[in-house]
């Protein structure tokens, strides 16, 4: 059998079932390392930082691909760095601003160089709200990255033209959904330079060119993997581009969004049920009893 690559995403994917402490399922570790152990791959490919993405491989205590900020940092499983990429200054200030005085989103959180997390809130994020969040967090237990809640560290962070990613955040209601939904429609035809994922209540920003279908296609063509030997696994928006750059084996899990199922071929319930998948001696994937 030629090797395989697996991709998957993390939040709401691989860390379904959730685990707090322990972070990854038994099964879903069992299933990974099994899976590698027979010779094939696996990169982990999620809007998280570098740095939790190495937490989650000691986790699974085998050598692992990383794609990072949907695509802005690319490490391979010997620590290679293959990407390594950041908006361009000039330009993410301008969107920010921009979409700050037309859409008013309630907050907007990036991923850096300094910072995991970092979130510049505004009027309506009182000290109430901040403590609710520090609070909140503090009850992820092992999914906490390093964050700040500090309006400078933001500025700063910006200026320094070191941003991998930024999310734009607008409300957990109806109407909150709709206007995060015709604000990345907007930033997609006013800022062609910028890659913007719509999940649910939030917007991903990601320079050009940056998304997980992208990074996927050149992880394959490093490994000299055939397109018919990759399968990739999401739950949001950003993974909508790799399903996508391989729509015959694209796993969408069953919480997902129907918007975002639209695009996956399979529906799956845990990661760990790739087990049942099975390939026949063309290499046709399907679904086992």
């Amino acid at each position: 059998m030629p090797k395989k690559l697996l991709v998957t995403d993390l939040d709401g994917t691989l860390f379904l079932p959730r685990r707090p402490r322990r972070m990854i399922s038994k099964r879903n570790i069992k299933f990974l390392r099994s899976f590698i152990d027979d010779g094939n791959e696996v990169v982990l490919a999620s809007s998280r930082s570098c740095e939790f993405m190495k937490a989650v491989e000691k986790k699974i205590d085998r050598p692992v691909g990383i794609i990072a900020s949907n695509g802005a940092v690319q490490v391979n499983k010997n620590g290679i760095v293959y990407k390594d990429e950041y908006f361009d200054n000039s330009l993410i200030k301008k969107a920010l601003k921009d979409i700050e005085e037309t859409a008013s989103p309630r907050a907007h959180l990036l991923v850096g160089e300094k910072f995991n997390i970092c979130i510049e809130d505004f009027d309506s994020f009182n000290f109430v709200i901040r403590g609710l969040f520090r609070l909140l967090y503090s009850l992820q237990f092992s999914y906490k990255e390093r964050y700040s809640l500090n309006r400078e560290d933001f500025i700063s962070e910006i200026s320094s033209g070191k941003v991998y990613k930024v999310m734009l955040f607008f409300g957990f209601s109806k109407k909150k959904r709709n206007l995060a939904k015709k604000v990345n429609e907007a930033i997609r035809e006013k800022y062609p330079e910028v890659e913007s994922s719509w999940s649910g209540f939030v917007d991903e920003l990601s320079p050009c060119g940056i998304d997980k279908g992208a990074a996927v296609h050149y992880f394959a063509d490093k490994l000299g993997i055939e397109s018919d030997n990759v399968m990739v696994v999401g739950d949001g928006g950003n993974d909508i581009p790799m399903f996508k750059e391989y729509p015959a084996s694209s796993f969408v899990m069953k919480k997902a969004p129907k918007e975002v199922k639209k695009y996956a071929e399979k529906i799956l319930k845990h990661v760990y049920n790739l087990g049942d998948i099975k390939f026949n001696e063309e290499d046709e994937c399907y679904e086992g009893e």
